[in-house]
Parts: structure tokens; sequence; C-alpha cells
């Protein structure tokens, strides 16, 4: 397992006075796995300092990425159950599953994903007139919605944990409907198929969304208003003690 965590801190203020206008701050950490596994990610509470506090949005992101390797000895015709020549069609898949615990939030997420199917025809990357290759590629999907949770967990100082479980991280080859299941079984214990899988990752990542009203703060023309008041009032009262 490959445990990496960092945290982003994005801050949306809307701009003029801030008298009735919401802000935002959002925090976003990221885990990444190269087998199953758990690891702890710690995203900050929100600041009661900042202002109060109107609403708490997480969201939850998984990218699976996997690199499929498929080779096929194409020296002697492959043979449907009609009798006829075809060559294969090949298919890669990419199943992840992960959980995320959280104060207030149990979610259980499935990355399913299938990429684009090859004909198994030309030399890819060896250039050589027996071998034949396909499918390379990886997937990515929002695996939850967002969703509100209780302020009392989230505020305050220090950190929101998350525990964050890697519980499958499975490769394959969706085969050619024309192949049997035992066809293709054979084809690959004899070395005729060689499917590889390599590289296979899982990364999640959570955002933590703080919607606020920041403290009263202001606005740049009231203060000029209270300062050219104050700044007329000294004058008069100054020009009365000077008068004779």
């Amino acid at each position: 397992m490959l445990a990496r965590a960092s945290a982003l801190v994005i801050v949306l203020t809307c701009l003029g006075g801030n008298l009735g206008h919401a802000s935002m701050i959002t925090y976003q950490g990221t885990a990444t796995f190269t087998t199953v596994g758990s690891q702890q990610l710690f995203l900050p509470r929100f600041d009661p300092t900042l202002g109060d506090l109107t609403s708490i949005t997480v969201s939850i992101y998984g990218t699976g990425r996997e690199a499929f390797v498929c080779v096929v000895d194409d020296t002697y015709p492959f043979w449907d159950q009609e009798g006829h020549p075809y060559r294969p069609i090949m298919t890669p898949h990419l199943d992840h599953a992960f959980s995320v615990l959280g104060p207030g939030l149990s979610s259980v997420n499935d990355l399913d994903w299938s990429g684009e199917s090859h004909e198994m025809i030309g030399s890819w990357f060896w250039p050589t007139a027996d071998w034949y290759h396909g499918a390379v590629g990886w997937g990515e999907a929002l695996v939850d919605s967002t969703q509100s949770y209780e302020f009392a967990a989230y505020t305050g100082s220090g950190s929101v944990p998350f525990t964050i479980s890697a519980t499958t991280m499975q490769a394959s080859f969706i085969q050619d409907p024309r192949m049997t299941d035992a066809q293709h079984q054979a084809y690959v214990a004899s070395g005729r198929i060689s499917e590889g899988f390599v590289r296979p990752s899982l990364t999640v990542r959570i955002n933590v969304d703080y919607q606020y009203e920041p403290e009263a703060v202001p606005e740049p023309t009231s203060l000029a208003l209270a300062g050219g008041g104050l700044l007329g009032l000294y004058w008069r009262v100054r020009r009365r003690r000077l008068a004779p």
C-alpha cells in the first residue's frame, strides 16, 4: 500500500461588504493505494472565529487505474462454435471497492469500469508477425454524492478523522463472446492468450466544504461617511473654542 495524504485549502468570499454574504472554505485530502488496506486521512475542522457555520458538505471521489496488456498468438486461427475463424476481441475491466468512515459518514463505494474493446490484430508493442496486443486504459468516476452532516464533530480546533479502506482491487478482461470459458482458460493455459495487469492503483479524494456567514465588517463607504462626520464635528468644536 502506498499511503500519501495532502490537504488543499480553498476560500471563496463574495465581493463587497460581508454583511449578509456567505463564504465557503474547502479542505481536500487524498489517499492512494496500490493494494488492499486501510489508512487515515485528517482534514481541519471549521474555525468558529471565522463566522457562523451554515452548512457542511462532504464529497467522495474515487479513481482507479490499471494498465492492461493482452498478447495473442495468432499463428493459428481461432475457431468459433460454428467453425468459422476469427480474431478475438478483448475488453479490459476494472473493479475497485472501498469504504470511507467519518463523523456521521459511512460510505461504501464500488468503482466498476470497462474500457474500449480491441480486436487482437496488428503488432503494437513487439513488431513480430505472431503477436498481437491491445487494451491499455484506466477508469475514473465520482462514486458518492454530496451529503451534509452534524456541525459539532466538524467545528472547533483539531482535525476531522476519516478512515479509508480499499477492500477490492481487481483487473480482468471481458472475453470475446464467441469464446467459451473453457476455450479461454485453455488458450491462457497454453500461452496462446497472455493477459497482463501492471501498476494498479486506487486514489480516494475527500472534499469537506464549510459554508458560513463571516463576521460583519463595515463597508468602505460606511467607514468614509463615519470618518467625514467625525472630522466635521472636530472642526465645529475647534471653531467654538477659538471664537472670542
